[in-house]
């Protein structure tokens, strides 16, 4: 089982922390986890994550409103069979293109 959790970013506050505690406690119960953060920011969150066993894909885009977010994140969970968004722009962007598995 692939699950990937987006956030907008991993810099300091309770959705990145909850991301990126949530993610080290599934990934050693052996399901595959894909962190997707859409904008630059590293905090805590970054530091307690796993990346050794987790996938950390960061976007980095500089502006909230760029519509190529929507194909990147497309891109990048097409293979998941649980998509997680935590963030305003995460539920926005995923919610455009997100790859329906039946």
């Amino acid at each position: 089982m692939i699950v990937a959790h987006i956030v907008s970013h991993l810099n300091t506050g309770g959705a990145e922390k909850l991301v990126a505690e949530m993610s080290n406690i599934m990934s050693r119960k052996g399901i595959t986890i894909k962190v997707i953060t859409l904008f630059k920011g590293r905090g805590v969150p970054f530091e307690i994550l796993e990346t050794k066993n987790i996938e950390l894909i960061e976007l980095n885009y500089d502006s909230k409103y760029n519509p190529m977010i929507a194909m990147d994140l497309y891109k990048h969970t097409k293979d998941c069979d649980i998509v997680h968004t935590h963030t305003y722009y995460a539920q926005l962007y995923a919610s455009l293109f997100i790859a329906k598995k039946n």
